[in-house]
């Protein structure tokens, strides 16, 4: 629910709308787009179906506890392996392809979070409208900044969680908070301001608190708990394939396949010792808790329900203008015909 319907209200999408001459451009835009980014979900699949068998979690997490190096090492193996340059060099090829990726991205939402701040916040709200170019430009330079250093101190906070949970609560939020706003606006008469701002600030806390008490957040202790239970197991697992390697009469073959296991398992108590260090002296979430609240890995499920609640709940407390229903009319005849839009775009 959150990936879909959250899809359609991220501004990649709704950005689309100001970038082309009319509604019919418009349409196909975001259909092309839409198409192109449900394209790459599907490859996602794909991608962690492959780096779980050739490469093995186990591999993946000493690489990087978060799992954030799937991708990376699945590239590595199937160019031929670390020790070979074609691996490297197809993991270096796929490296650089997810940095300028991230540059993009982070650039992108930078602006659109940037222009928002400047233009509708300040130009619009407090300014009523009233401000010089270079006053916005200044607004709109500050806003960057406050936008760049919020998310430099949430990304502090989020080291170490897996970047796919990430990106599935920024699918959430936009599902949750976005998508009633523009549905109802679009489709709704009695919609108004106030039920907006109910709807995006209800949606975003929502999604934002319901993650906070999830399994998606870090719980030192019962880390602590699975990894201990984790390296005595290995270290049981180690001991006891050293035994069978005593064994005479075992032939190279069997030798080989011992020596290996014992490896991997070497690796994989290193990776859970690291683990183990990393929570540190810290015995609780961010948010104070030994264990999550809810088993919900994607709060979507209810976060997006109660959006739209909020939208509506907000929308029909808030006591409309007797002009609303005409202006209402205008709207709905603009959107369906397309006639008029020479003047929305000059003013």
């Amino acid at each position: 629910m959150a990936l879909t319907l959250g899809t359609a209200a991220l501004p990649h999408i709704l950005m689309r709308f100001f970038t082309v001459r009319d509604a019919q451009t418009a349409r196909k835009s975001v259909l092309w787009a839409m198409l192109a980014i449900g394209a790459c979900h599907l490859l996602i699949i794909f991608l962690g179906f492959a780096a779980a068998y050739y490469v093995g979690s186990s591999n993946i997490i000493a690489g990087e506890k978060g799992g954030n190096l799937a991708a990376p090492l699945l590239a590595q193996f199937l160019g031929g392996g670390s020790l070979t340059a074609s691996g490297n060099i197809l993991l270096g090829l796929v490296a650089a392809v997810a940095f300028a990726t991230i540059v993009a991205v982070v650039a992108g939402l930078t602006l659109a979070a940037a222009s928002s701040l400047a233009h509708d916040i300040y130009v619009g709200a407090i300014k009523k409208g009233e401000a010089t170019d270079r006053q916005q430009m200044i607004a709109g330079k500050l806003a960057a900044i406050i936008v760049g250093a919020v998310a430099i101190f949430a990304s502090l906070l989020a080291k170490g969680q897996n970047v796919a949970q990430l990106v599935a609560l920024a699918y959430a939020v936009a599902a949750s908070a976005n998508l009633p706003a523009l549905i109802g606006t679009l489709y709704w008469k009695h919609c108004n301001i106030f039920g907006v701002i109910c709807g995006v600030l209800g949606g975003t806390l929502t999604a934002i608190a319901l993650v906070l008490v999830s399994p998606n957040m870090q719980y030192p202790s019962a880390i602590r708990a699975d990894t201990t239970l984790a390296m005595n197991n290995l270290t049981e697992e180690i001991r006891t394939l050293k035994l069978h390697l005593d064994e005479p009469n075992l032939n190279q073959n069997e030798i080989d396949a011992l020596t290996s296991k014992i490896s991997k398992a070497r690796v994989n108590l290193q990776a859970n010792k690291d683990k183990f260090d990393a929570t540190g002296t810290q015995t609780t979430s961010l948010v104070g808790l030994e264990k999550p609240l809810i088993s919900l890995r994607n709060p979507g499920i209810i976060s997006v329900p109660l959006g739209a609640l909020f939208l509506v709940l907000g929308s029909l407390l808030y006591r409309r203008r007797i002009d609303a229903d005409e202006k209402w009319r205008a709207l709905v005849f603009r959107r369906d015909s397309g006639i008029g839009v020479e003047e929305a775009v000059n003013h």
